[in-house]
């Protein structure tokens, strides 16, 4: 091998090794990451707390409310950042206030009474302004809790981001809802134009929410989620990414579809395991955190342009 050529082979390969290892808050900023979050980001506390009672298709090995890990597990991995269960307080059936939808589940007595987001985020008192924050929850307070309006969700989302602001958060991103009414559960017309309804009328308050808060936080980085956005262009070009299905919940009862990673939703509405991979992509995108593999392919290129440049 020609020794030039074999001194520019050894340093890239070091170069981009030193880079695939390194922690990402050289990259990204961020130490951990702290999880406020219902079924969307649990890890598995609900069926470890309910004693594998919910989800009811979950397993020692895969207690998650889907068929793989979930947009946090990618999202860590991404950002190089060690998946830690105990900065994700994120459980099944949380509500946006004090109420946890497990709770009053028919024919379960829960010894505990599960955390909704409010009970999550008075738990955590080790604030760091390095970590990156995520809160995601609301969908229940509309499908369980019985909510007509936005007002309460939105108020109690609004309460509990002041919470982590006050107390020296520093990243935070929000994630808004995807239409409750198309997903795999719900199949009444009406039932479905009321979802989406009240799904856009707490988006859009959502968006005035968190606009007023990084006003008042102008040191803080507040980011929109925006999973609804993503929702509908998955659903409006389903061949794009790979999906067969957009309408209909891979599993059958507890029964799984033959081919889980065509079909974007796993149970009535829960993403697949791919579904999740894509929202890591869109957290990645509003973070302004390129992927890696789009990180990789720079540096690859950058090592290059040095060294022909040297040779010139």
């Amino acid at each position: 091998m020609n020794p030039s050529v074999k001194k520019w082979f050894v340093t890239s390969s070091l170069i981009i090794s030193s880079f695939c290892c390194s922690p990402a808050v050289s990259a990204a900023g961020f130490t951990e990451l702290v999880v406020f979050s219902d079924s969307l980001s649990d890890l598995g506390r609900a069926f470890t707390e309910t004693g594998g009672t919910f989800p009811a298709y979950g397993s020692p090995s895969n207690p998650r409310y889907s068929n793989g890990p979930v947009w946090v597990e990618y999202l860590a991995d991404s950002l190089g950042i060690a998946t830690n269960p105990n900065t994700n307080y994120a459980i099944g059936g949380a509500l946006t206030g004090n109420i946890n939808a497990i709770n009053f589940a028919p024919g379960f007595t829960p010894p505990p009474v599960f955390d909704g987001l409010t009970q999550q985020i008075a738990s955590y008192t080790d604030y760091d302004p390095h970590a990156l924050y995520i809160v995601w929850a609301g969908a229940n307070d509309y499908i369980f809790g019985g909510e007509i309006s936005p007002m309460n969700p939105i108020s109690n989302l609004q309460t509990n981001l002041q919470t982590l602001l006050t107390n020296g958060a520093k990243n935070i991103l929000v994630g808004n809802l995807p239409n409750l009414g198309d997903t795999p559960g719900v199949s009444d017309p009406a039932q479905s134009a009321g979802l989406n309804l009240l799904t856009q009328g707490h988006n859009n308050a959502l968006s005035t929410t968190l606009d007023i808060l990084q006003t008042s936080f102008p040191h803080a980085n507040i980011r929109l989620l925006d999973a609804n956005q993503q929702f509908q262009t998955i659903t409006n070009d389903p061949s794009l990414f790979g999906f067969t299905n957009v309408t209909d919940s891979c599993l059958s009862g507890v029964v799984p579809c033959s081919n889980p990673d065509e079909y974007l939703f796993w149970d009535s509405i829960h993403p697949t395991t791919r579904g999740h991979q894509l929202i890591s992509n869109l957290a990645l995108e509003a973070l302004g955190v390129p992927e890696p593999s789009a990180v990789f392919g720079l540096i690859v290129i950058g090592i290059s342009g040095i060294f022909l440049k040297q040779k010139v």
